[in-house]
């Protein structure tokens, strides 16, 4: 399975994304933005990948680490991520 991650601002543009239609098949897809702004997900959905998520869990856990580095204290994420994750649905 090939994996296809989109580290980029591309999909923010009103460009589109400058990738091959036959892309990206049985791929694993992930876009580090979220919601409305993860363009890229949104189109490797349409062009057939296996699977594809957006980057909000990613921006949960670095928060979660980080309250923990700082803070000394574990934060239960997944709460935080259903939140978050139903303000974006609703946005």
């Amino acid at each position: 399975m090939d994996v296809l991650i989109n580290a980029t601002s591309v999909g923010l543009s009103a460009a589109g994304i400058p990738l091959a239609d036959r892309w990206p098949g049985d791929a694993f897809c992930y876009d580090m933005s979220y919601g409305d702004k993860a363009l890229f997900q949104q189109w490797a959905e349409r062009h057939g990948a296996n699977t594809s998520v957006d980057g909000l869990g990613m921006l949960v856990e670095q928060a979660a680490v980080a309250f923990e580095i700082w803070r000394g204290a574990h934060v239960d994420s997944e709460p935080v991520y259903r939140h978050l994750r139903e303000r974006v649905a609703r946005s």
